[in-house]
């Protein structure tokens, strides 16, 4: 006598746990997306704020007063390129530092022919290649900007 064959119906435990797995792969998928995502920004936005500080510094240099030009190796301006607010100590932390100098070449000085070349440099800290390195620093110089003394 034959026994009745039992259908079953359902998942087995190697479809569950590859189910399991394909789920937990895109969630970390994604996860990591979102961190890309977030990381891209913030450079777009440290990006936007360094050119905005050496156009600042340039056109300081091309309309300031000729008397008021800065001296060879002046800091124009430091500070922080990147700030969050830590609601924890409810204090604004600094990130990657940054500082703008004017390196100055004169030609013809004392008469008034005169002529100051400036170059500006700005020098800043950017993220490691990983989270665990350390900050590595870029320096940006700037065209000469000549001025004649009038």
């Amino acid at each position: 006598m034959k026994s009745p064959s039992r259908s079953r119906t359902g998942f087995s435990l190697i479809e569950t746990i590859v189910g399991m797995l394909v789920m937990a792969l895109s969630v970390v998928g994604s996860f990591e997306a979102l961190r890309l995502s977030d990381l891209k920004i913030r450079h777009a936005r440290i990006d936007n704020r360094i050119t905005e500080l050496l156009r600042e510094h340039s056109d300081y240099v091309m309309y300031v007063a000729y008397d008021l030009l800065p001296a060879d190796g002046a800091v124009l301006s430091q500070g922080s390129l990147y700030q969050l607010y830590d609601s924890a100590s409810q204090s604004w932390k600094s990130f990657d530092n940054y500082t703008v100098t004017a390196n100055v070449q004169a030609s013809n000085q004392g008469t008034t022919s005169e002529v100051r070349s400036i170059t500006l440099n700005m020098t800043y800290q950017v993220d490691g290649d990983s989270s665990f390195s350390q900050l590595k620093t870029q320096t940006i110089r700037s065209d000469a900007i000549s001025r004649r003394k009038s």
